[in-house]
């Protein structure tokens, strides 16, 4: 009976020293968990960080876009002004020419005349 008694008493303690030993071991497994959670949590301020980035480098693109769309419209205006002016020049040539001509040949009838 004492042999039986010491038998439990020793499946006891080795029962108890495997529960210390799972113990020991789920205690690391939550230390574990917490530096996860810590982690991820981390990773979520980092990813709500970029995803703001996004937003802005969006509006600086869209910004660049509207510019740029503005900036060619101002290029296309400005040749057509260009190209207008120097049509008017062209003209204005022409007839500061045809009133030299014109000119010319009533000088030449004056003088003639006299």
């Amino acid at each position: 009976m004492e042999n039986l008694l010491k038998e439990i008493l020793s499946e006891i303690k080795g029962i108890k020293s495997t529960q210390e030993k799972m113990q020991s071991e789920i205690t690391g497994i939550k230390d574990q968990v917490a530096g996860i959670k810590g982690e991820v949590s981390g990773i979520k301020e980092t990813q709500e960080k970029m995803q703001s980035d996004i937003i802005e480098i969006k509006e600086k693109v869209n910004a660049v876009y509207n510019q740029t769309a503005d900036l060619t419209e101002f290029r296309t205006e400005s040749i057509e002004n260009l190209n207008q002016i120097k049509d008017d020049v062209e003209y204005l040539t022409h007839k500061e020419s045809q009133n030299e001509k014109v000119l010319f040949n009533l000088q030449r009838k004056v003088t003639t005349n006299r």
